[in-house]
């Protein structure tokens, strides 16, 4: 529901890309954005494989400042299935790839067979680590603190 852009929006960020598989989801997500009072024109969304666009992003040369992923633990595209047990790592790298220097990456996910301490080091696996730095890995909020499925983390990706 883009729900991460619409927050970096009504904190300043001067445009978004918001890519989801389902159309319905990126409707309701530019629903959230003029609910919030913010103009669609400085934000993208895409009906699109995040892991397609992000290759074409990166073939492009395009660079964010800010990278979000908020995968799902598993999706369909026809019949293409998406498992993030088995998709996270090329994911990851493909999306660390187009993080501008000086650049963040936020990764979040709810997938239930990870456990947290899982998750740093298959993240770490996937991003060359002289480049890298974790700025923090995420505290619950309180109300989350014993919720075993959110798992998140925020690096900085070095100039």
């Amino acid at each position: 529901t883009c729900s991460f852009s619409v927050t970096a929006a009504k904190y300043g960020a001067a445009s978004t890309t918001n890519i989801d598989l389902s159309a319905k989801y990126l409707t309701w997500g530019k629903r959230n954005f003029e609910l919030n009072g913010l103009d669609l024109k400085a934000h993208r969304f895409f009906s699109d494989d995040a892991r397609e666009h992000l290759r074409r992003a990166e073939k492009r040369g395009d660079r964010y400042d800010v990278v979000v992923l908020d995968p799902p633990s598993f999706s369909r595209n026809g019949k293409k299935v998406f498992r993030l047990e088995e998709e996270a790592s090329e994911l990851v790298a493909e999306a660390v790839a187009v993080v501008a220097p000086g650049g963040h990456f936020f990764f979040s996910c709810n997938y239930s067979e990870w456990d947290e301490r899982e998750i740093l080091p298959l993240l770490r696996e996937c991003m060359p680590s002289p480049q890298w730095e974790l700025e923090e890995k995420i505290k619950k909020p309180v109300d989350f603190e014993s919720d075993t499925l959110m798992k998140s983390a925020l690096f900085r990706r070095k100039s």
